[in-house]
Order: structure tokens, then C-alpha cells, then sequence
């Protein structure tokens, strides 16, 4: 229905910058509002102006590649921008949803991240490899998405610190932040249900014309290893006795591991489209 009233002079590309656009600009505001800190005051409006810019960005993003068919400008250029903005979109609002969880700093924040790029990054090297791209029965564009607008609304009304930084004991371990709890659950299912799908998919594909030109051994235990051993570098880095290099500046280091999940995966897609 938008995409039917949308002028056909419209280039998709613009729809897709206009919807990036909603994200960064939201980003930008937080960091003007609260700083560069991943804890502490978070207003009720700023996290339902959270949802409403997060609704808009999908929104766009699903009209793209609409507009792109419906005008006949579709290309791999268009299809690279697209996926690179969304990329962008994984690390920028993964940040502004630690701000809502009171994640602070330490390991949960840093599995917090992960629990958005890893899966769009063997999500885009399964489209590399078999030249689909199948989502999983939960997946970020549209499932994931729900649960961003249930958390900022319910934040918005609970309130962010009263919620998520409060402390109890779980199951005998101590006392531990909900967020902390809530967020180490969400990445172990959220991570396997996509890897599993991801290795299944492959494995079935792995005779198919497409796979087949792809492939070459060394290549593929590249791109299936990288993402990995750059999580466990950060891991175990930042867990060293006296490294407070997480503590001091959380943001630059979610930045930081950003960039090299980034790079990554804009290698993986401009190869899929030369």
C-alpha cells in the first residue's frame, strides 16, 4: 500500500538512506541526551521515540526493494547499500538498546552485541553461498523486530533503571543484573536457532550449481571462522585480570568490535555481487 502511492521518481536507494538515516539520527541524540555511557537515566519518551524510529526504519527497508521491482531499478549496487545500511543499523541501535537493558560494562554487554551481528553476519554468507537468503523461524527483519518495540514500550512504562538494573539471585549464583540474566539467555537461543539454520542450510545446499561456485575450501573456513575468532578476541581480552578497557570506554569498544563485524560483512557482500 506505501509503496503504490510512492512517486515512481523516487530512487530506492533514497527510501533505504532516508530509513538509515532515522536510526543515526536517533543515535546522535542519544549520545547529545546521555553521553557515551551504556548505563545510567533514560527518559520514557526518548525510549518510545526509540520504537517509533525503529518502526519507520523497517518500514522504508521493506519498501526498497518494492520500489526497486516496481520501477525497474533494481541492481546489485542497490542490493549491497541496502544490506550495508542494515548492517550499520545491527551495531548502531545494539548500542542504544544496551543504553535501555542498563548493560554497563563488562561481558554481558559486549554477548549484547553479538546477539545482532553474529546472526546477520552467517545469515549474509548463507545468501553468499547459496544465493537466497532463508530466514529462520525468528528472525531480526521481522520477528526481532516485535520484541525491540515490546522492549522500548515496556521500558518507556516500567522504566529503565528500576527494571533493568535491578539486582537478584538467581538460582543460587548470586546477585546479578535482570538485564545481564535476560540478555546471556536471549544470545545463546537467539544465536543457536541461527546457526543451526544456517549450517543445515548449507549442508542441503552444498550440491547445488551456485554452492558449488562459491566454494573453495580455504575461503570457506575463512568466512565461517572469522566472525567467530573475532568474538572470542574480544571475549577473552576484555575478561583479562586487570583489562579495563570496557569499563573506562564502553562505547568505543562496542565501536571498535562494530567495525570489525562491518568489515567483515561488507567483504562477504561486495564479493556477492562481483
Amino acid at each position: 500500500m506505501i509503496v503504490a502511492r510512492l512517486p515512481s521518481w523516487v530512487a530506492p536507494n533514497v527510501i533505504t538512506l532516508v530509513g538509515f538515516a532515522c536510526n543515526l539520527m536517533t543515535h546522535l541524540l542519544m549520545i547529545y541526551l546521555y553521553g557515551f555511557s551504556t548505563e545510567g537515566p533514560m527518559d520514557s519518551w526518548f525510549c518510545v521515540f526509540m520504537a517509533v524510529s525503529y518502526f519507520t526504519y523497517c518500514t522504508l527497508d521493506n519498501c526498497d526493494g518494492k520500489q526497486a521491482r516496481r520501477t525497474g531499478n533494481g541492481s546489485p549496487l542497490g542490493m549491497l547499500f541496502d544490506h550495508g545500511c542494515d548492517a550499520m543499523t545491527a551495531v548502531l541501535n545494539n548500542i542504544m538498546v544496551q543504553r535501555i537493558l542498563q548493560m554497563g560494562s563488562g561481558a554481558p554487554a559486549l554477548i549484547c552485541m553479538m546477539v545482532s551481528t553474529i546472526p546477520f553476519y552467517y545469515l549474509i554468507l548463507e545468501e553468499f553461498y547459496l544465493g537466497v537468503l532463508m530466514m529462520p523461524m525468528f528472525s531480526g527483519p521481522d520477528d526481532s523486530s516485535l520484541a525491540y518495540y515490546a522492549l522500548c514500550l515496556y521500558t518507556a512504562w516500567a522504566g529503565s533503571e528500576a527494571l533493568w538494573a535491578a539486582e537478584h539471585n538467581f538460582f543460587g549464583f548470586g546477585e546479578m543484573r535482570l538485564s545481564h540474566v535476560f540478555m546471556v539467555v536471549v544470545a545463546f537461543f537467539e544465536i543457536a536457532s541461527v546457526l543451526n539454520g544456517v549450517c543445515t542450510n548449507l549442508w542441503n545446499g552444498r550440491h547445488s550449481e551456485h554452492f558449488q561456485k562459491r566454494f573453495s575450501a580455504a575461503s570457506f573456513v575463512f568466512h565461517t571462522s572469522y566472525l567467530f575468532v573475532v568474538c572470542c578476541v574480544w571475549l577473552g581480552y576484555t575478561m583479562l585480570p586487570g583489562n579495563g578497557l570496557l569499563a573506562a570506554h564502553p562505547k568505543l569498544t562496542m565501536l571498535a568490535y562494530g567495525g570489525q563485524f562491518l568489515q567483515g560483512t561488507l567483504r562477504v557482500l561486495i564479493s556477492g555481487v562481483t
